[in-house]
Order: C-alpha cells, then structure tokens, then sequence
C-alpha cells in the first residue's frame, strides 16, 4: 500500500512537470508550492512507521577508520557483539563466557561481510547467522527477542548555553539525529524523529515538549503512526540540583517519559533522569533505555517453566494464498514457535495449531505488534483469534 501510494505521487510530479513546464512565470511558482508539498508528503510517508519486522536484527555496523585485515577483525567481533545484545535485548550479555568465546570466533556465524560509506564515516557491516545466535543464546540460558518490536518517535528539546530551547527535528538536527538512527539501530530498535515541517511547527511548541504536555504530543504523534512516544528534556546541570547525588563528571542531564503514543491504548508510564557528559551522551543512554523497557516486556525466557505447549489459533482474513503463506510466516517469526500446521479453513477462517513454548499472554502480545493482526473475539473455538489485515 505504501509503495503504490509513492507511485502514484512520483507519478503526479512526472507530470506537473511535464505539464507545466512552459507555463508563465506566476504558474510556475504555484507548480513549485504544489511540487514542495508533494515532495514534503513523500518524505513524510519514508517516516511513517509502526510496530514490525526489524529486518537488521542480524546485522551489525561498526564505524572504522580503514579498510585493513587489522580493522576487519576487530569490527567483525564487535559487529557480532552487537547482534548478539539486538537479539537478546541485553548488554550484559556479551560477557557470558561461551558467548564471549563465540565473539572471538565471529567468522563461525559471519554471512555476509563489507565496507560502506555513511555521511563522512565508513562503516564495517556484517550479517550474521541469526538462528546460530539464537541458538547459543537459548543453551546459555539467555533470553531472545522476537524481530517484531515497537517502534517510538521521540520529542526531546535542548536548552543551549544561552537558555535557548529548541526541539530536537530531523530537519534541523542532523548530527543529533544520526547519533540516534546509529545507536537505534546497534540495539535493534525503531526511533522516529520528527521531520520538523510546518505540521509539526503548527501543532506542537517548544514549551509543549520542554513541559511534556503528553497529550499534547500525543496528538501530534498520530501522523507518525508509532506505538510509543518518548518525551525528553536536556539541559545542562544547575546548582539547583546540589542535593542530588551527580557524577563527577557529568555536564548535562536528560529527563523523560516513555508512554504509549495514543492516549486510547494506556501503557504503564517509564519516568526518569540520566546524566552524563553531553547532550549526545544522555541522549544516547535514552536509547537505551527505551531498548530496555522493551526487552523487559517482549524478551522470550528460553528457561521458563513453561513447557511445550499446543495451542489452537482461529485467523479470520485470510482469502488468499498470499495471506496464508504470510500469516504462516508471521507467526513462525516468533523465537518460541516450534511448529505451525493448519488444522481445518472454513471460508475466510483458517484454524491453526501452534506448538510453542511461552505463556499464551505472551505470544498474544507479541503477534499483536505486527499492524496486519488485530484481536477477534468472535471465534470461540481456539484460545486465541486474530483477524488478519492483510498487507
């Protein structure tokens, strides 16, 4: 659907262009105004996003500084270090000792390997054997992560040195917004930042975000379309926070607020403070910790005293051989899924029986991030019933 729509609109400007193209002066510059518009929808919808399939679970990209056998190997361990936290959802780890010994030995699940260019860095990437992953992970105890995972946009304003509050955009905070793209990515995460267009500069102030109104930017975060919404403040330290206990070196402190980013669907509220060393830094340490919110909630426990269990699953929607085979799919995504096998298909109801091993809370709740599914509770001969969207 996304891709027809930027058709159609890369179509409708081949076409203003063409059809305008020798118009007098006053009709071009109204050609321009429509043109920026369009334009400005087309970069609006690369940023549109919602909870699914993060695809570079098994990828991992290092910044190095050559392209030398020395550089490789050290960027190939780290690069696999980074999987490793992607799929468990856990920094620590990487310091579990047969996980530590798989890392020096990165080629063993080394697919894929090569140097790109992003911005001025160039960057080691490598895409590894994420079943192999995840199965070291499940026999060292660890939990794993399914790739289906929320996604946030984050508001946070910054308080220069001058008092000067600004809202960090995509438009205007370029290097703010690498640094966020970057470590997103390093934790397996999807963040959105606000393209800061003349939507965004009509509905939401700087003060709405420095005073997180939530509703307010909740408002705002619906045509970004996300699960989440994180609300966040830097500023540097004041001697108004003498009595709290600070690091000795910090510089700046960040506060914020993860929520659900559509007040009808209410999620448990995540407040806090972090410090650190500059604005890049506390903002990075968000990241983190939004990555970790998550991870406690959608992260797999592979020791669980939940046995293998068969449960029967009623998908309403599925009128073609395209939404079975990608029904099927979905599902198998899951790290707990074993197996999956279609029971009976009655009209558009496919009943499926699915050998898994987690609560069944759990894989609801995981199925459920992924826009196609929503709950259907017309069926009452499985435990659980979804109705399938489609593409």
């Amino acid at each position: 659907m996304l891709k027809s729509l930027k058709s159609l609109l890369l179509v409708c400007l081949y076409k203003r262009l063409n059809t305008r193209r020798n118009s007098q002066n006053n009709a071009k510059n109204h050609t321009f105004i429509s043109l920026k518009h369009l334009c400005a929808l087309l970069i609006l919808m690369s940023f549109v996003s919602a909870a699914g399939n993060i695809e570079h679970v098994n990828i991992g990209r290092i910044a190095v500084n050559d392209q030398s056998t020395n550089s490789q190997q050290k960027a190939g361990k780290l690069a696999l270090k980074q999987v490793f936290i992607k799929l468990s959802g856990n920094i620590d780890v990487v310091n579990e000792n047969e996980i530590s010994k798989a890392i020096d030995n990165y080629e063993q699940f080394l697919i894929a390997s090569s140097f790109i260019q992003q911005g001025q860095n160039l960057v080691f990437e490598a895409s590894f054997n994420q079943a192999k992953v995840q199965s070291l992970l499940v026999a060292s105890g660890r939990n794993v992560w399914a790739s289906l995972r929320p996604s946030a946009v984050i508001w946070l304003a910054i308080e220069n040195s001058e008092n000067q509050k600004n809202i960090v955009y995509r438009s205007s905070f370029n290097d703010m917004a690498q640094n966020i793209d970057s470590k997103a990515f390093a934790r397996g995460v999807e963040v959105v930042i606000p393209l800061g267009d003349l939507n965004d500069a009509m509905n939401v102030s700087v003060y709405d975000v420095w005073n997180q109104f939530i509703s307010k930017l909740q408002d705002q975060s619906v045509r970004y379309n996300t699960d989440y919404l994180i609300s966040a403040t830097v500023e540097q330290i004041s001697e108004s926070l003498a009595t709290e206990k600070i690091p000795r070196d910090a510089t700046h402190k960040l506060d914020y607020v993860i929520t659900s980013a559509d007040f009808r669907r209410p999620k448990s509220v995540e407040t806090g403070r972090v410090f650190g060393r500059s604005e890049e830094a506390v903002v990075i340490e968000l990241v983190d910790i939004y990555a970790n919110v998550l991870a406690e909630q959608f992260t797999l426990n592979t020791q669980s005293e939940t046995g293998s269990q068969s449960i029967r699953a009623a998908i309403s929607g599925i009128d073609s051989l395209a939404d079975y085979v990608n029904m099927l799919a979905l599902i198998k995504s899951v790290p707990s899924v074993k197996n999956i096998k279609l029971i009976k298909q009655k009209n558009d109801i496919a009943l499926v029986e699915i050998d898994q091993k987690t609560s069944i809370a759990q894989l609801k709740s995981i199925l459920l991030l992924d826009k196609r599914l929503s709950l259907d509770t017309t069926f009452q001969q499985a435990e659980i019933s979804f109705r399938w969207q489609g593409e």
